[in-house]
């Protein structure tokens, strides 16, 4: 067995409690009370359920960075990272299989450096896996595969490269249980600095993708400087994809926005920026609603030198609320990054960042529940960790609960933490409620690229699985909570 979730079990430090219920979701205790998401039946009582955490002899890989995570619609964990190697770097996936894990080298015949993936997974036929391709010449490409069964990757039928020639950059991929496979990249248009966003998409049923038809075909503005472009997509199929873009002379949220899967996405044009016009912006992050409003959270330099988070919002007829310079979501700080944001299937909004003032970084968290309420402290953010906090993950499951991952700072090395909600049966109405932070990475060495998958499915008990992943001393490790 190259990996089990070891034996140490560290018991999250929020109590059990058993919460009034309409339905017992989450299973019940001997005397017919009903268990809280956190908790499971155990022995005729609601007991906690645990994370299971790593131990040294658990890692994967021996040069093994970059991990992607997700969870398939049978509750399986797949793994994605980069494997480096004497004259090249690969890709490694591997897979869940009853006590068991898979592997793969999907990118073998792929030469050069392969980096970054990015891994989407429904089921074994239902995959799609992105990553970039460098060769010694220096040029980038997207090199994407597809679920064939059984845990193998290979390449659509039109061929595997799907970015142009000269370059690419920042990849992403959804796959999504009704069969649509989403592709999205930042492509160069030329030599130089312009580049613009290009998707890829795949129908429920289809073999093949419809790809762009050279470098300029491009959803965003052709100018210069396209940045990071992220997917977000709903149930019925509307779609948000986001970047940023050199728009004049400052940098500006851009989207391009799809209705339902059958709808065709949208070409951004200079005037449909979403951010002021008077600050540098950075790496946006859209969500979207189950009734069609979306979201999209981003950080932008104020004209006196901070920063502040910002929040553009469509209502469900499509029309953007674009906010002005002076009404940033966040209270202005020296430094914040690392905007994250989700909706819950009630509508609820959550929204993570990181911020430094003076000397003290954190990761924040702000919550408005579906009648529009921001709650904990109203507007003002609920500050995570009392340590120094980096790098914010995000995820809300379709029980309405929430994990907040981030690195910390303790002691001597950077260690992944976490925070989780304790959500009640009205769903965080009144008051935010969450466990004290608890430390999935090991001490001793430094933890990084710390990212976060849950399930789509409840299990049998009812809860929603979370799978955390990281990288730590040259090799990738794992922890879940069932």
């Amino acid at each position: 067995m190259r990996f089990g979730f070891a034996l140490l079990m560290s018991v999250l430090s929020s109590a059990c409690t058993l919460d009034s219920y309409s339905s017992c979701e989450h299973g019940a205790a001997a005397d017919g009370a009903c268990c809280s998401s956190w908790s499971v039946p155990t022995d005729g009582s609601c007991a906690p359920r645990v994370w299971s955490l790593p131990d040294g002899a658990s890692g994967f890989g021996s040069a093994a960075y970059q991990p992607s995570i997700d969870i398939d619609r049978m509750g399986r964990a797949w793994l994605a990272f980069e494997e480096q190697a004497y004259g090249g770097t690969g890709i490694v996936v591997a897979r869940e299989t009853g006590v068991a894990w898979s592997e793969r080298a999907v990118s073998l015949g792929v030469d050069g450096f392969n980096s970054e993936p990015r891994l989407s997974v429904v089921d074994d036929a239902h995959a799609a896996l992105v990553w970039l391709q460098s060769s010694e010449a220096g040029e980038r490409a997207v090199a994407v595969r597809v679920g064939l069964g059984d845990g193998d990757f290979g390449e659509p039928p039109g061929g595997g490269q799907f970015s142009f020639p000269p370059y690419a950059l920042q990849t992403s991929a959804l796959a999504h249980p009704d069969g649509e496979v989403v592709v999205t990249w930042n492509q160069g248009m030329d030599a130089g600095l312009r580049r613009g966003i290009c998707v890829a998409t795949r129908d429920a049923g289809a073999s093949e993708f419809r790809r762009p038809s050279s470098a300029q075909d491009v959803l965003s503005v052709s100018f210069i400087y396209s940045n990071h472009p992220e997917l977000a997509r709903n149930e019925r199929g509307d779609m948000v994809l986001t970047w940023f873009e050199s728009v004049g002379s400052k940098l500006r949220v851009m989207a391009s926005e799809r209705a339902g899967v059958a709808g065709p996405f949208t070409h951004a044009r200079d005037e449909d920026a979403l951010s002021p016009p008077e600050g540098d912006v950075e790496n946006p992050e859209p969500a979207v609603a189950e009734d069609g409003r979306a979201a999209i959270a981003w950080r932008q330099v104020l004209p006196g030198g901070k920063m502040a988070v910002f929040l553009a919002e469509r209502t469900r007829d499509g029309v953007w609320t674009r906010p002005g310079i002076d009404e940033g979501f966040s209270v202005p700080v020296d430094l914040a990054w690392n905007t994250r944001i989700a909706f819950a299937r009630t509508g609820d909004l959550y929204v993570t960042w990181e911020q430094k003032v003076g000397d003290d970084w954190a990761v924040m968290l702000a919550h408005r529940d579906a009648e529009g309420r921001w709650l904990a402290h109203g507007r003002e953010p609920m500050r995570l960790s009392g340590q120094r906090g980096i790098a914010p993950v995000l995820k809300v499951a379709a029980d309405g609960t929430v994990v907040v991952l981030w690195r910390g700072y303790s002691g001597s090395h950077w260690r992944v933490l976490m925070r989780r909600s304790a959500v009640d049966a009205k769903g965080l109405r009144e008051v935010d409620r969450w466990s004290n932070a608890l430390a999935l990475s090991a001490p001793g060495s430094d933890a990084s690229a710390a990212t976060l998958a849950v399930a789509r499915q409840p299990s049998l008990d009812g809860g929603h699985r979370y799978v955390a992943a990281w990288s730590q001393g040259a090799q990738v490790f794992l922890a879940s909570i069932d």
